[in-house]
């Protein structure tokens, strides 16, 4: 789905790109074989916009949300699986 805008962008390792949007969604996108950039998947992390994306060195995505306050934690070897967040 098209997006508000892109509000945080984030450049991996393995050529994967993160992005998160004013929307609150987190898109992960991936290279196929040809070099061509697709959405591998796509998930609603905050309840409103994104500010902030940091990927630490052993593979957890930290994500700020702008109006819910909230730093969210995510598990990039478990296909982003949510490891906790501020309450």
């Amino acid at each position: 789905p098209s997006r508000t805008h892109v509000t945080s962008i984030q450049f991996e390792q393995d050529g994967d790109v993160v992005t998160g949007d004013s929307d609150g969604f987190i898109t992960v996108y991936s290279v196929d074989a040809d070099g061509a950039y697709f959405v591998r998947m796509e998930f609603e992390a905050h309840n409103k916009g994104i500010s902030c994306l940091v990927m630490l060195s052993e593979g957890t995505l930290l994500s700020g949300g702008e109006k819910d306050r909230k730093i969210a934690a995510w598990d990039s070897l478990q296909n982003y699986k949510r490891i906790t967040d501020t309450k």
